[in-house]
């Protein structure tokens, strides 16, 4: 869950993303695609993107003003948390982390045609329960 001008954005166990209100709690479904549960959501603060990241492996990037897909990346294995590094001019707001549950850690990095992996680490021997940028 992720809170924000009035609104809550929430995803559920099948996949959806969906924006409520906080004012009179109308929900309204903004996306339905990822085949599994979505375990983790992060939101841009240089555009009007998301990143998510679900139980089938998959990371999905997407405008949600538009509500389309801008790219997607399948790994092996479960992913369960994403954070997006705070933009500089250095990365221009287009580098994130994703923590899976076989302890390994991808730092990528989105160009103007997909997600590159930049680097990989195995953080833990258990699953990555969270992941964070230091603000600085």
């Amino acid at each position: 869950m992720i809170k924000g001008n009035g609104i809550w954005l929430v995803s559920d166990a099948k996949g959806r993303i969906w924006r409520l209100s906080c004012y009179d709690f109308k929900a309204t479904q903004v996306l339905e695609y990822h085949s599994g549960a979505i375990t983790d959501l992060a939101i841009s603060d240089a555009f009007n993107m998301a990143i998510t990241c679900s139980e089938d492996g998959m990371v999905k990037v997407w405008d949600y003003c538009r509500k389309r897909v801008l790219y997607s990346k399948q790994f092996i294995g479960k992913a369960l948390v994403v954070d997006i590094l705070r933009r500089s001019e250095l990365n221009k707001g287009r580098v994130f982390a994703v923590g899976f549950q076989n302890g390994l850690v991808r730092i990528l990095n989105l160009t103007d045609t997909s997600i590159e992996l930049t680097s990989a680490f195995k953080a833990h021997d258990a699953a990555v329960k969270f992941v964070k940028f230091a603000p600085s």
